[in-house]
């Protein structure tokens, strides 16, 4: 429990809002699995942990790579331009 804790404060700080964007969908994530299993019935084995920390540990790496795409095309944005000229001299 530590350990999430340490990592989301680690994404609202180091992603900000995009971090905090990030903590909210790991949270609602945990809960609707949660809400799953216990709607099921369902026991947690060891095997049943090591897969929720295992959706967990997914969902932070979709995130950070998510975080660090839009920032690279932020920096390195150009100006829209469409993906050809239209002539209107050629339609008559």
């Amino acid at each position: 429990m530590l350990s999430l804790v340490v990592v989301m404060l680690f994404m609202l700080f180091y992603y900000r809002l995009s971090g905090a964007n990030a903590v909210v969908a790991l949270l609602l994530n945990l809960l609707i699995l949660l809400a799953a299993l216990a709607y099921f019935g369902a026991v947690l084995t060891l095997p049943g942990i090591a897969g929720v920390i295992l959706t967990i540990g997914m969902g932070v790496d979709s995130n950070v790579l998510y975080s660090n795409a839009f920032a690279k095309s932020c920096a390195t944005a150009s100006p829209q331009r469409p993906p050809y000229k239209p002539d209107s001299t050629k339609l008559s």
